[in-house]
């Protein structure tokens, strides 16, 4: 008889704990699922996973694992993101965190931690402050593949292509900017400060983006720390200095042939000479002017 009581009253306190224990699930569930949600867990060595949570955010409502088919409901790139991710975390225990865009547009957050021995991943919808946070991550992220695109562009372009900071120096430069300013590289052209263009113009250049965001001109550059114009004075001496340097060499082999003639004839390899004067054009004897 005290036997069967002790069990009565053993299983009595059993109920209460399994109704206590049932009330806490209930209660962490609900919280746990305060919002959109879909976790999937795994246990350790079993392969069929268990889906719970509002699978409808994801698939329909009557086919839950097809969460786990991730190309049905994500891009093909973030899928396979998805699908490394997972596999990582199963067999590796890594962790991770993912912030996804569905095949509708809606924002996600995917993350998978190795708890208790098992392998969970939840799955949420992003609202708020976490949302504006994910979007602005991806807009970041799409900002700087445009930006290495735009500067491998730049950096390959036959013109010189450069950007000033804040502060007016220089910040960026490509490789055909630093060859007009003579530097031996581009890291050199912005240590420097090289110019490609003068002072005046800058300043024009600078008043005109300052008011209507563009400028559109055509200007000399510097090059070599030369202007244009000293370069154009240096090229009209040059050529002048090459004319008197010809006229030089013609004087002295008419010379020669002078002194050829009056020494016993003309020189058996000497050539007629033309000679123009007032538009007549007539053959002169070998060696005579």
């Amino acid at each position: 008889m005290r036997s069967r009581v002790r069990a009565a009253q053993s299983e009595a306190q059993l109920r209460a704990d399994i109704t206590d224990l049932q009330i806490q699930a209930d209660r962490y569930r609900a919280l746990l699922f305060a919002e959109p949600q879909v976790l999937i867990s795994w246990a350790a060595g079993a392969n069929r996973p268990r889906v719970s949570g509002d699978v409808a955010l994801l698939v329909p409502h009557d086919q839950p694992h097809r969460v786990l088919a991730f190309g049905t409901w994500l891009q093909p790139e973030p899928a396979l993101q998805m699908d490394y991710a997972v596999d990582a975390l199963r067999e590796a225990g890594e962790g991770f965190l993912l912030n996804l865009t569905t095949a509708n547009g809606h924002p996600i957050e995917a993350m998978g931690r190795a708890i208790g021995g098992q392998a969970i991943v939840r799955i949420r919808e992003l609202s708020g402050l976490r949302r504006e946070l994910a979007e602005t991550n991806m807009r970041l992220r799409t900002l700087a593949e445009e930006t290495d695109t735009l500067r491998g562009l730049a950096a390959t372009a036959p013109w010189p292509i450069w950007a000033r900071s804040a502060k007016g120096d220089l910040s960026y430069v490509n490789a055909a900017y630093a060859q007009a300013t003579e530097a031996t590289s581009v890291t050199e052209a912005i240590d420097r400060n090289l110019e490609l263009l003068d002072s005046a113009d800058r300043t024009d250049m600078e008043r005109s983006l300052n008011s209507i965001s563009a400028f559109n001109a055509r200007l000399p550059i510097v090059a070599g720390g030369e202007t244009p114009d000293l370069r154009r004075a240096r090229g009209q001496c040059r050529r002048r200095w090459q004319r008197r340097h010809r006229h030089r060499r013609q004087r002295g082999r008419c010379a020669e042939l002078g002194a050829g003639a009056d020494g016993g004839g003309a020189s058996p390899h000497a050539r007629p000479i033309v000679v123009r004067r007032r538009g007549v054009r007539r053959p002169a004897a070998a060696g005579v002017l």
